[in-house]
C-alpha cells in the first residue's frame, strides 16, 4: 500500500485534478454542478479557496484536493445568524474531490484534517456546505460529527445547500475574538 501524503497545492497539480474531475463528472454528472462543466475545472476548483489549498499524493500521483476559503453572501449571513459569530470568523472547507479509485482509503479524511488544522491555526471556525443532492457526502460529514445548523436555497431546482459546523471539539477550541 502506498503512503499517502498531504501537501500544499501547486499549479502543476491542476492537470491531475482536472482528470479526476472529468472522471467525477462522467460518474456523477451532478457534481461538480452543471455550470462548472463548461469552465476551466482547475480554476473552478481553486476559486473559492482563498485561505489555502491542499492535495493528497499517493505513489507520486495527486489523488485528492481540498480548499479552505472565506464565506460571503447568503452563506455568510446564514452561518452568522445560526451561530451568532461574524462572517469573517469562519473558514469553509470547500471543493473536496477524491480520485474514484482511492475513495474509502482515508484520502478525504487526511485532506479534511489538513484544512481543519489550518482553519484552527487562523483562529477561524471551520464550516462546510453540502448540496442535498450529494447525499453520500452529506451522510459522511454528519456521521463524523459535523453539525447541521441549517440550509438555504440554491439556484438549482430541488436542491438546498446544507450548512455544517465542524464537530464541537473543533469549534470549542477556537475563540475568534482572541480571548
Amino acid at each position: 500500500m502506498s503512503t499517502l501524503t498531504v501537501r500544499h497545492w501547486q499549479k502543476p497539480d491542476d492537470a491531475a485534478l482536472k482528470n479526476i474531475l472529468q472522471v467525477q463528472i462522467f460518474e456523477d454528472p451532478a457534481w461538480p454542478p452543471a455550470y462548472a462543466h463548461t469552465l476551466n475545472l482547475g480554476d473552478w476548483l481553486g476559486n473559492p479557496a482563498d485561505l489555502g489549498r491542499w492535495v493528497a499524493v499517493s505513489a507520486g500521483c495527486v489523488v485528492g484536493h481540498i480548499g479552505l476559503g472565506t464565506i460571503n453572501g447568503s452563506v455568510a449571513e446564514a452561518f452568522a445568524k445560526c451561530t451568532g459569530h461574524h462572517p469573517d470568523q469562519f473558514a469553509e472547507l470547500c471543493r473536496t474531490v477524491v480520485d474514484a479509485r482511492k475513495r474509502g482509503s482515508g484520502v478525504a479524511s487526511a485532506l479534511t484534517r489538513a484544512a481543519l488544522k489550518s482553519s484552527l491555526a487562523m483562529r477561524r471556525i471551520p464550516v462546510a456546505t453540502v448540496l442535498t443532492g450529494r447525499g453520500t457526502w452529506l451522510e459522511m460529514m454528519l456521521n463524523t460529527g459535523w453539525q447541521r445548523i441549517g440550509d438555504i436555497e440554491t439556484i438549482a431546482p430541488n436542491e438546498r445547500l446544507v450548512l455544517l459546523l465542524a464537530p464541537r471539539k473543533f469549534v470549542d477550541g477556537v475563540n475568534p475574538d482572541g480571548g
